[in-house]
């Protein structure tokens, strides 16, 4: 487990693998096989997160804590992801226990975690919470409160990230089960630079302000049946949200006689939100021992909402001019897509994954569609050594 100032981080862990690139020294992005960032998709509990990092890149949005299993994918893809050409991560977060409650705290240099799990209902209803938050702006605040006391430039910087992992589950019975999943992340970076000269019955001041706010909130509903011994499914209903804002705030005024006047003042909002709603089924059918059939579909509706901008300029004390400019546009898209793979087992050493991907994106009237077919090959010699051999066709239709 590779752990950055204390801190316990999935995707450092996968920059360490073959054919991937970290990016920028100490950043969470993954550059695959020389593909870009924004070509990997990653999913949490099966719904995808958009902005998987904290500190401008520094951490990931991953809390160990909760997480059950990884799965990584930089080639050999099987036919049931799709939408990215580079890699896939698929996270998936622990039941809590049935039977009685426990947790965990830790303190690192940056962040502190909790987690706690138990039973709501004993054997049958379990819940698991995680909580991980930087705590370094509840000591930079009242630092910068005394360094800048008696100062004329009165310098502030603040910044806090959180992730917060809930999810319950409920067995309905022995062959099925529904749970919960919600995931909420944020980062907040503030700077304030407060500059006044006093010039005895004169106060001028400068007051210049930039706020940054950026997360995602995830929630996914999961229904499991096992319908019989060779067959099972699951249907998911998935919601994504992933949110940035951008404020600047430059005002200059002068105080005369206990009265503000203003010279000047700029504001600059920036909002840019995207939305998805999901449903996706997968089914897992068993034949026969020599075949493995996986089958399914998704359906996601997506919006986006790029860039709100509002700009408002005042300038002298008896003529004020205003400006005002605020745009706002919203893109509506859906994604099909439907997908069959076979697991073969030809031999006890030899095995072969046959599928394809179909899938349709519609967008403004237009409409693109794609057919990914999907095989690999693995022979294994022994117990440390494995020939393998795919090849793999990817479709990526959203694009940061």
């Amino acid at each position: 487990e590779f752990a950055l100032l204390s801190s316990p981080d999935i995707v450092k862990v996968l920059q360490q693998s073959s054919g991937v690139a970290s990016g920028v020294e100490g950043a969470s992005g993954l550059y695959v096989h020389g593909g870009e960032n924004d070509e990997n998709l990653f999913l949490l509990d099966n719904s995808p997160l958009y902005n998987i990092n904290h500190s401008l890149g520094l951490f990931s949005s991953f809390n160990s804590d909760i997480i059950k299993n990884v799965d990584f994918y930089k080639s050999g893809f099987p036919a049931r992801y799709g939408g990215r050409v580079s890699s896939v991560t698929d996270i998936r977060t622990r039941e809590g226990d049935l039977e009685k409650t426990k947790g965990t705290f830790s303190m690192g240099l940056l962040d502190g975690r909790m987690q706690l799990e138990g039973p709501i209902v004993k054997g049958s209803t379990s819940y698991n919470v995680a909580l991980r938050r930087s705590w370094l702006d509840l000591i930079s605040t009242p630092i910068f409160t005394i360094v800048n006391k008696g100062k004329d430039d009165k310098y502030k910087i603040g910044y806090l990230f959180y992730d917060f992992n809930a999810k319950i589950t409920h067995h309905l019975n022995d062959h099925s089960l529904i749970w919960l999943s919600f995931y909420s992340g944020h980062d907040h970076y503030k700077i304030r630079d407060k500059d006044i000269d006093d010039n005895y019955y004169v106060t001028y001041t400068s007051d210049v302000n930039n706020d940054f706010k950026w997360g995602n909130m995830n929630a996914t509903l999961n229904f499991s049946n096992r319908f019989s011994k060779r067959l099972s499914g699951d249907i998911s209903a998935i919601y994504t949200q992933s949110k940035s804002t951008n404020g600047y705030g430059d005002e200059e005024y002068y105080t005369q006689d206990d009265i503000n006047h203003r010279t000047s003042m700029d504001l600059q909002y920036n909002k840019s939100r995207l939305y998805d709603i999901g449903l996706k089924t997968d089914f897992d059918w068993h034949p026969d021992n020599f075949h493995h059939l996986k089958f399914g579909a998704d359906y996601t509706l997506h919006s986006f909402h790029p860039q709100t901008n509002m700009q408002a300029f005042y300038y002298g004390d008896n003529a004020v001019d205003t400006t005002l400019i605020a745009s706002s546009s919203q893109i509506k898209s859906c994604e099909i897509a439907f997908y069959a793979e076979d697991e073969i087992h030809w031999l006890p050493e030899l095995s072969e994954k046959v599928g394809a991907r179909s899938s349709l994106f519609m967008v403004r009237g237009r409409h693109y569609y794609d057919l990914d077919p999907r095989i690999a090959v693995k022979y294994q010699l022994n117990d440390n050594m494995a020939f393998k051999f795919s090849y793999t066709m990817m479709s990526q239709y959203v694009h940061r």
